[in-house]
């Protein structure tokens, strides 16, 4: 990653893969009810995992797509608090939630992974891949209460690396079901960079499967993100999942 593309990265504070647990937005069924679906998946890809276990689940760059290779520079530092939110609920975005203190606790391990790909000398997507493992299935209450926080952060404001709001638009998306559960939820916002505009738009995707989750974070800045990357990214990790189960 060249060093314009990283202070744009760190100026946009796009750090919505942080840690696994809490409010999950975007939930919903085929028929948008956002009802439960399925079961826990205990055996298999939902049995819980060691740390080797869940590293070795992380997809390699070539089943991402042409042109993504690893890049850990990618990966998002954890540096946000409630406390960079206006209003404060709108950290379930990221991070905290219904649950988190106790998620932590039952947590048996979590990897995040890097991918990037180029356009014109440039970053212009970049991905990050999450997976997180518990002691106990994921509560399918971290799903159930998506809804309310996505409502109240259609738009709010997030402080970057150096302190400053910027201001930030969330909306549910449409994405087919994984495993348990799946959520789904787009982040825009735009950063003004010496003299170009340039508009940040992110896909979160978090998928429950038994004992593990997995959250796929994809940023563009070339218009929406590629939904088949995104997916193709989901089917790839949840085949990790299975090859360790």
């Amino acid at each position: 990653m060249s060093c314009r593309a990283r202070r744009l990265v760190a100026a946009a504070g796009t750090v919505a893969v942080l840690a696994l647990s809490g409010c999950l937005p975007g939930d919903r069924n085929d028929d948008g009810s956002g009802a439960a679906s399925g079961g826990d998946t205990t055996t298999g890809p939902g049995r819980p995992l060691d740390h080797q276990e869940i590293r070795a689940a992380a997809p390699a760059d070539e089943a991402i797509g042409d042109g993504w290779r690893a890049d850990p520079e990618s990966v998002p530092e954890e540096r946000l608090t409630a406390r960079d939110f206006t209003p404060q609920v709108c950290m379930q975005l990221y991070r905290l939630g219904p649950g988190d203190d106790e998620a932590r606790q039952r947590e048996r391990g979590q990897v995040r992974v890097g991918y990037s790909r180029t356009s014109g000398g440039e970053v212009s997507q970049t991905l990050t891949v999450t997976i997180a493992s518990y002691d106990a299935p994921v509560p399918t209450t971290w799903f159930d209460t998506s809804g309310e926080a996505l409502s109240k952060c259609s738009r709010y404001e997030q402080r970057n690396a150096y302190g400053n709001p910027l201001e930030y638009e969330a909306r549910a998306v449409t994405f087919p079901r994984f495993g348990d559960r799946t959520s789904a939820f787009r982040i825009t916002h735009e950063l003004r960079h010496e003299t170009n505009l340039v508009v940040f738009t992110s896909d979160v995707v978090t998928v429950k499967v038994g004992h593990n989750l997995v959250r796929v974070f994809h940023q563009s800045t070339k218009g929406a993100p590629d939904a088949e990357t995104t997916e193709r990214t989901v089917r790839a990790t949840i085949a990790g999942l299975e090859e360790q189960g």
